[in-house]
């Protein structure tokens, strides 16, 4: 199934403009998206995550069914315990269908 997706909002460009650098995750909400910032400032906005994870540039990473990390953020990543931990501290669970496209996607970006 194709995503269509609306003309963009202003705020989702703000939001977008040097994603890499600003967005340190992305965490879904049922039909929201809530980005955490790293400022540690949270916006919520009203597309999907599998609309997010087709825009956001390759830095970044679906971990779960309702996470996307940037992996410029990433502190520790432990495949053993299926876990990564972020600059800031919180720990997110990868999910086991994920495990692998994880691990390639660190490997590219290491």
């Amino acid at each position: 199934m194709e995503t269509k997706i609306r003309k963009p909002h202003r705020n989702h460009n703000k939001l977008l403009f040097r994603a890499s650098d600003n967005i340190v995750r992305l965490e879904a909400n049922i039909n929201y998206t809530t980005f955490i910032l790293n400022g540690g400032t949270q916006k919520v906005m009203s597309y999907t995550l599998k609309v997010y994870g087709t825009i956001l540039p390759q830095s970044f990473v679906r971990v779960n069914r309702s996470c996307i990390v940037n992996t410029r953020f990433i502190a520790d990543l432990n495949f053993d315990h299926k876990t990564v931990v972020l600059k800031d501290g919180t720990k997110i669970g990868i999910s086991r269908r994920r495990l692998e496209t994880v691990r390639q996607n660190m490997g590219a970006v290491a």
